[in-house]
């Protein structure tokens, strides 16, 4: 357990960029969606204004992720050689198609401040950052598949990302929205499509994490267990659950009370903080885990 909890923590920076970039990419895709309507104002419309910094929330949120991942490199003169590895390096791979992304999105972003903004242009923009997006979580999924490491080389692991990614992208782009009285585009202003949403991408989450949890035990090597590394796992992950519940209750009573929400600006505030707290605690157990096949953890 002590070797479980310093891995854990040795490796926190990259434990934040696994929590919080992947769910905000996909966040800022549920966001943008307003920027194709074709009832926006002009560049000064008070309505785009709100959409513009309900974008923010989601690109800032992706931007600490990557800022995250930049510190576990220890020297910020070691940045250099993450593009050099561009290709052969798992991590580098996944620096470089997230700085994509925000590239591409922050031009979305700023040609919503166009008089006219041309709306043919800013749909192939918007592709182009979805498929960014498929990338970026692909990439950081895949970025685990290492042989040699017992708990990592799983399916559970690209799936509990992808997962992840989208249960919290919802709470984050419906609370971003919220907070700047943007109205949800299609079926995210309906509570029970909402609540739907919640309950199908949590119960997937759980049941992948749940899986992966009953399969410790059985993975072992010369020194010991998986399940030796986190005793406390099933304390994690009844954690997750209960984070993920008040989040997307939050969520969904915002959605039902109309424009003044149901905890006004504070809640979805608060929802954010939870589902990422959730996210974070599966996150770290993730990393609790790391078993080689060699003699040692």
């Amino acid at each position: 357990m002590g070797y479980g909890w310093a891995n854990a923590i040795e490796e926190f920076p990259l434990v934040l960029f696994t929590t919080l970039t992947p769910s905000a990419v996909v966040a800022y895709l549920i966001v943008a969606i307003g920027t194709l309507s074709r009832d926006l104002g002009g560049a000064d419309d008070p309505g785009r204004a709100r959409l513009r910094n309900s974008l923010v929330v989601t690109l800032v949120l992706a931007s600490i992720g990557l800022i995250a991942a930049a510190l576990h490199l220890g020297n910020p003169a070691n940045a250099l050689y993450v593009f050099a590895g561009v290709g052969r390096s798992p991590l580098s791979n996944e620096v470089l198609a997230v700085i994509a992304f925000l590239m591409l999105s922050g031009v979305l972003w700023m040609l919503q401040f166009s008089v006219k903004p041309h709306r043919t242009a800013m749909g192939l923009l918007y592709a182009l950052i979805a498929v960014a997006a498929v990338i970026v979580i692909a990439l950081i999924g895949y970025a685990y598949h290492v042989d040699t490491v017992l708990t990592w080389v799983v399916w559970q692991v690209p799936a509990s990302i992808a997962l992840n990614a989208l249960l919290g992208s919802v709470i984050v782009a419906e609370c971003a929205l919220r907070l700047f009285d943007v109205r949800p585009p299609g079926p995210f202003r309906s509570p029970a499509a909402v609540r739907a949403m919640l309950i199908v991408a949590g119960a997937a989450c759980l049941a992948v994490h749940a899986t992966q949890g009953m399969a410790f035990p059985d993975m072992r090597n010369a020194y010991g267990t998986a399940a030796q590394l986190v005793p406390l796992y099933w304390w994690g992950l009844a954690g997750f659950a209960a984070f993920e519940l008040a989040a997307s209750t939050i969520v969904v009573l915002d959605l039902r009370s109309g424009p003044s929400g149901a905890l006004g600006k504070a809640g979805p505030v608060v929802a954010i903080v939870l589902a990422y707290a959730g996210m974070l605690v599966m996150r770290f157990m993730f990393y609790m885990s790391h078993l080689t096949v060699g003699l040692g953890f």
